[in-house]
């Protein structure tokens, strides 16, 4: 088997309940499952869910945090998360998806400045993390 580059990406919500709903859609969507949660006296210091594939080659992690403040992209740190897909009918239905389950989302288009047949949407989770669905052909 073949490991990917990245074992895992761990974020912190200011809500885990709000925010575990949301990833649970998401991921659902998205073909991932859940594959480990934890309570707040995880080993981890706190609430956790991961998220990945049947093979767990990596996992998304959500953890609760202290903090309550949203997410701002312009600090130092995380920019945004962008999930492959594999055509341009699977990002439009996820956008669909979102619209449907009341999630700031933006309608798909082609970004011909970022690669040839670039094709995305983007849109927010609750603490207003960037995320992006992205076909290139």
């Amino acid at each position: 088997m073949t490991k990917t580059v990245i074992d895992h990406f761990k974020i912190t919500v200011t809500d885990f309940e709000r925010s575990k709903k949301f990833y649970t859609l998401l991921f659902k969507f998205l073909g991932l499952k859940k594959v480990f949660e934890a309570g707040k006296n995880s080993a981890w210091g706190g609430k956790i869910v991961m998220f990945g594939p049947k093979n767990m080659d990596w996992t998304f992690e959500i953890q609760e945090g202290d903090i309550k403040v949203r997410f701002n992209r312009q600090r130092t740190g995380l920019d945004h998360v962008a999930f492959t897909a594999s055509s341009r009918k699977k990002v439009n239905g996820l956008y669909e998806f979102l619209r449907n389950n009341n999630t700031l989302a933006y309608k798909p288009r082609e970004y011909p400045e970022y690669a040839k047949g670039y094709y995305a949407c983007f849109f927010q989770d609750p603490d207003g993390i960037i995320l992006e669905y992205v076909y290139i052909p």
